[in-house]
């Protein structure tokens, strides 16, 4: 696959499978076997995932993520990316809020075949925890 074509797939990532929601985009772009590494779960199959971001949809309305810079090398891709929603469901026990909330992280893909085939995520959970006021943390310099 190109640079661009890898990039191409990961942006039906981000917009058709992320933002709008669209699982069935997942069978299209992703490995039946993808698996997603992230730091506090590590998800196998497609059925998993798609689960996953239904229940992401379930408690933020107006989600968009926007990719903020990207590194492709071969079969790898590296995207920074910036997450908006709005708390309108539960989410991790934590009651609606009504805020509009940001988050940011970064995501290392793997293409094979012409599919995602794995991805690992790092992203700033703490700080989403903390706009909707489930935790306190310090401020630097404090």
């Amino acid at each position: 696959m190109s640079t661009e074509e890898n990039r191409i797939i990961v942006r039906r990532f981000f917009k058709e499978l992320l933002t709008a929601g669209n699982v069935s985009v997942a069978d299209e772009i992703l490995e039946p076997d993808f698996v997603f590494h992230g730091a506090t779960a590590t998800l196998t199959g497609l059925e998993d995932l798609k689960r996953t971001l239904i229940a992401l949809h379930g408690s933020f309305s107006a989600q968009d993520y926007a990719i903020e810079d990207e590194c492709v090398e071969g079969d790898k891709l590296v995207t920074r990316w910036t997450w908006r929603g709005t708390h309108q469901r539960e989410y991790l026990g934590i009651a609606p809020t009504g805020k509009q909330v940001t988050a940011w992280g970064i995501t290392l893909f793997y293409i094979a075949h012409g599919r995602i085939a794995e991805s690992w995520e790092m992203w700033n959970a703490l700080g989403l925890l903390k706009q909707l006021g489930a935790t306190a943390l310090p401020t630097v310099g404090s």
